[in-house]
């Protein structure tokens, strides 16, 4: 914390991140126990990588010490801003080889751990998972019109077949951005077949929130948007990111919770649905075992036997999206 002189004033300024800068990365845990073997060799490998006795004319010292070591940055920003004030006309010149040596990392270390690092790579073999690609929905549609097409060679099936296929290439091709309310499973969908992106965690968590919007302006209705968007998010994630929709679900939970007489209804179609908390069952990344699973499920809203009926009626708002559902 910074320190305050006394009998003074001052104003603190601290910046805070916004939501949207918030990364949430799942990884699976791992599946292994390291040896005694695997222990030691790691260990070994960061005593050899120790900065506090590194060898000098004068003995052992610490190397890199905060208090004697210049930040590379603010020195090469320094460096050049004279450069140019002072030789407007000529180039940049090279960071200060003192300050350079700050970046690199030290040719005695790096000798000093070499044998380490060939033993760490015999002990911890890793090997490439190729990752599981997903195909857009016009990719496979258009693949099934296209054999359609083929096998319908009359005079008026071409021009039925492009007339299909366009209006779906049109649909398809789109360029979502998010997931939005209107159309949420669709927008979900689209994200998760962009072929040159990853956007899983961003797409599953906008999803996750359009959800949670669903339930908070609920009034009535049917439920059939809900169970879709829920049991999508459910079979998109379980497979590699499992903690995902389980982190989603006990969110949800406790949004019900704490009004179970008039949301209660959500959680027994997530009952009969059997959308809980994916398993280690059925899915290896899950570290939810089968009977954490079945008890979350168990124990849902206290007011589940006393549900008022979803009915099919329309509200007459027309600005929301959640009535297009």
């Amino acid at each position: 914390a910074p320190s305050q002189p006394k009998a003074s004033y001052l104003l603190q300024f601290v910046q805070l991140p916004f939501r949207e800068c918030t990364r949430n990365y799942q990884f699976a845990p791992l599946k292994m126990k390291p040896s005694a073997e695997q222990l030691a060799a790691m260990s070994d490998f960061i005593d050899s990588m120790d900065l506090m006795n590194m060898p000098t004319d004068d003995g052992p010292a610490e190397a890199l010490n905060p208090e004697e070591t210049y930040n590379p940055a603010v020195q090469m920003y320094d460096q050049a801003v004279i450069q140019r004030a002072l030789h407007p006309d000529e180039p940049l010149a090279d960071l200060d080889p003192l300050v350079a040596n700050y970046i690199n990392p030290s040719e005695l270390l790096l000798k000093r751990s070499k044998p380490l690092v060939d033993t760490l790579k015999e002990l911890f073999p890793l090997r490439v998972v190729p990752k599981k690609g997903k195909r857009a929905a016009v990719d496979v549609f258009g693949a099934a019109q296209a054999a359609n097409k083929a096998a319908n060679t009359t005079a008026d099936a071409p021009a039925a077949a492009d007339s299909s296929q366009f209006n779906l290439s049109n649909l398809m091709g789109n360029k979502v951005t998010k997931v939005g309310s209107a159309t949420p499973v669709q927008d979900y969908l689209a994200l998760l077949g962009a072929k040159d992106e990853d956007n899983l965690v961003r797409a599953s968590n906008e999803l996750s929130n359009v959800i949670i919007e669903f339930v908070a302006t609920y009034t009535s209705g049917s439920l059939d948007a809900f169970v879709e968007m829920v049991q999508t998010l459910r079979n998109e994630t379980k497979s590699d990111q499992p903690a995902i929709f389980n982190d989603f679900m006990r969110r949800l939970r406790e949004m019900i919770d704490e009004d179970p007489a008039e949301r209660a209804e959500f959680w027994k179609v997530i009952v009969d649905g059997k959308l809980g908390l994916v398993s280690s069952q059925e899915s290896a990344s899950s570290d939810v075992n089968d009977a954490a699973a079945a008890s979350f499920l168990s124990q849902g809203s206290t007011q589940a036997g006393q549900v008022k009926p979803a009915t099919t009626m329309e509200t007459e708002d027309d600005d929301v999206d959640f009535d297009d559902l």
